[in-house]
């Protein structure tokens, strides 16, 4: 398998009003934010190497293994719930119908959606807010590891038993890293839940991508 590396991107220093460091990931010391941080959206440029990151992800995906390419913004409507401010969008399908198809989606606020298999979006960052503090080192790692866990096979979405109201996902690495999270079915468009309930694997488990030879 071809070796993906990261682009790389320098860690830059943002100042508050007091011209002090921001430690993104760590600013607020555990201690609740300023309630005004919750409308405030500073250094948005901060995320912008998480598109060359998903940028860099795509291409290693299709030099590496057997998929169908498609790069148009039309292709963000996987997205469960889509943005208004796509800037770009990438889908990669692999020749195996039993491994989960991969969306990624631009944003013009330097975000990335990344829709796996057929009923999840996983964004990063989930918010833009300083409240939320999101470190972008942090995120890039995420997105990189879903992105790994995903073709390896360690994913898998299900409609959970009677009364089938949720929606579960987990992503689980060889080592043993695990992520889980659920959703209400109501919460997703009937079109979605339609075509996953006849597209998803019986077991639940997308299998890995089959690579190039």
């Amino acid at each position: 398998m071809s070796k993906y590396r990261r682009p790389p991107f320098p860690r830059v220093t943002y100042r508050d009003e007091d011209d002090a460091p921001i430690e993104y990931g760590a600013r607020w010391k555990g201690e609740s934010p300023p309630e005004e941080a919750y409308s405030r959206l500073s250094n948005l440029e901060r995320f912008l190497p998480l598109h060359s990151v998903a940028q860099s992800l795509g291409e290693w995906l299709e030099a590496t293994f057997e998929v169908t390419v498609e790069r148009d913004p039309a292709v963000a409507a996987d997205l469960l719930h889509a943005p208004a401010d796509v800037v770009g969008a990438l889908r990669l399908i692999p020749h195996d119908a039993s491994a989960a198809p991969l969306t990624f989606v631009l944003t013009s606020l330097n975000g990335v959606y990344l829709h796996a298999g057929l009923l999840h979006d996983f964004q990063f960052p989930v918010c833009c807010c300083d409240a939320c503090d999101e470190d972008v080192f942090v995120l890039a790692d995420e997105l990189e590891w879903t992105v790994r866990t995903v073709v390896a096979g360690g994913y898998s979405e299900r409609f959970e038993p009677v009364p089938s109201l949720w929606i579960a996902s987990t992503r689980e690495d060889p080592a043993g890293r695990k992520r889980g999270s659920r959703s209400r079915v109501h919460d997703v468009p009937v079109e979605h839940v339609a075509y996953a309930r006849a597209r998803i694997p019986d077991t639940g488990q997308w299998a890995a991508w089959p690579e190039k030879s």
